[in-house]
């Protein structure tokens, strides 16, 4: 139970755990970044694919957030950053040689994609420097989804727009790439703007957010990842190195970090919403005073009820419950006394009826309905009394302030009659009023034309 809730994105220890494998995986590979690798072309392509997903996956999981209203922090250029990030794997994926072919889909500089790459890796930290902008400085009133979209759609037209200048123009661009080495982008200015911008934005993510709730957390993971793949791919120095295998991993990793979280966060909104669904529909059909069934729940399972004894010709009892003087105790005793005399009575009508399939109900007010499947009128009679005389001792018990009793009619459905529930309801409830002009505190039994009436 404890190492499972620790794996989840949630948990206090899913954070610190996962930045520590990072650092490791980095620690480690460092002493050995430059070792040439075998190449493959092929794998360069599926990593790049799965980055596109991710990222757009993180793009539009924020998106949908954004339009939906979340409460999560400047949702706007965090989108933004994912967003861009995704075209530009698109655009690196068109512009590496070996993946489609021994020479790239577009741009006819061998260089080309590294220079995507080092766009790709300067945008995505700006952006999310400009997240953190907006969280310091912005103002976090409400706006419209149109204009919180803008810096999205922004971000995606320049990806699209760099990424074709470089595709277009590799060739008159300064050389960064010599065949497979790069070694020269340690002193360009395309390779340190990468490194700083990234060290920069990791940088402002921790002391803007200061970590303090998950999506902080796995947002600014996703940033150290990021840095950790900009500065393992340069240290590599070479396309297929040690370094460089290991920066792709980084690179997925930054992408996948903040989907987990906002899946993590997704799946526990649908779960609330799910129990609270449910908690709505118990709602709907409890009292919430007693806890028992209303008079919508006790319809609903009165009619499955009515039609499964005639369908197997078996009897079904009803009785229809009113406390006595019960005005009377509320006017001497207070409501807060009368709302407890009604939570006792309900308490003593549970223990009466106690079979499983047994229905009781608050049927509004003081008057109270049980239902009996599978019941005869001798065993109805049976537990009416038991019922009756469990209520007149509750006061003698010390469970209630004062005396009170119950009339109870009772009424029956005879084997393979059909009836409505209206009408055996109306045959219990004129059996009451019989108790109640006997004297109170008393069984009546419907008379035979009430039980009769009704019957197909």
């Amino acid at each position: 139970m404890h190492s499972s809730s620790a794996s989840r994105p949630g948990s206090p220890l899913a954070f610190p755990l996962s930045a520590t494998v990072l650092t490791l995986m980095a620690l480690f590979t460092f002493p050995v970044a430059t070792v040439p690798l075998p190449a493959q072309p092929v794998l360069m392509g599926l990593f790049l694919l799965a980055v596109c997903l991710l990222n757009g996956l993180t793009a539009a999981i924020l998106s949908m957030l954004l339009l939906a209203g979340s409460p999560l922090h400047s949702l706007t250029w965090v989108a933004a950053a994912y967003a861009f990030s995704a075209v530009m794997a698109v655009m690196q994926l068109l512009a590496f040689p070996g993946i489609f072919g021994p020479q790239p889909l577009v741009g006819g500089s061998s260089q080309a994609a590294a220079w995507v790459w080092a766009v790709w890796h300067a945008g995505f930290p700006l952006l999310l420097l400009a997240h953190v902008g907006q969280r310091l400085f912005g103002r976090h009133e409400a706006q419209s989804p149109a204009s919180q979209m803008l810096p999205v759609l922004f971000s995606i037209a320049c990806a699209l727009l760099l990424g074709l200048i470089v595709l277009g123009g590799a060739g008159h661009l300064p050389v960064i790439m010599d065949g497979h080495h790069y070694g020269t982008m340690l002193r360009d200015p395309s390779g340190i703007a990468a490194v700083v911008l990234s060290v920069t934005a990791l940088c402002a993510v921790v002391g803007a957010t200061r970590l303090r709730d998950t999506f902080d957390r796995w947002l600014t993971l996703g940033q150290y990842a990021f840095t950790l793949d900009v500065v393992l791919a340069l240290a590599g120095q070479a396309r297929y190195s040690a370094g460089w295998y290991v920066s792709r991993a980084m690179s997925l990793l930054c992408a996948g970090a903040l989907l987990m979280a906002l899946l993590a966060h997704s799946f526990r909104l649908y779960r609330a919403a799910a129990q609270r669904a449910l908690e709505l529909q118990v709602e709907v059909v409890r009292d919430p005073l007693t806890g028992l069934l209303n008079r919508r729940g006790l319809l609903q399972l009165m009619q499955a009820e009515l039609e499964r004894a005639h369908r197997h010709a078996r009897p079904l009892a009803l009785l229809f419950i009113d406390m006595d003087h019960f005005k009377h105790i509320n006017d001497t005793y207070g409501h807060p006394a009368g709302d407890l005399c009604l939570k006792n009575a309900a308490l003593r009508l549970c223990a009466g009826a106690n079979r499983h399939c047994d229905v009781i109900a608050r049927y509004g007010g003081e008057e109270f309905v049980v239902l009996l499947p599978e019941c005869d009128e001798d065993g109805a009679r049976v537990v009416a009394e038991r019922i009756r005389a469990a209520v007149e001792i509750a006061y003698d018990q010390g469970a209630v302030p004062c005396r009170m009793s119950v009339s109870i009619g009772l009424s029956t459905l005879p084997p393979g009659s059909a009836r409505s529930a209206d009408t055996l309801i109306d045959a219990a409830d004129a059996a009451l009023y019989d108790a109640k002009r006997s004297g109170r505190n008393r069984v009546a039994v419907a008379a035979a034309e009430h039980c009769t009436s009704g019957a197909a």
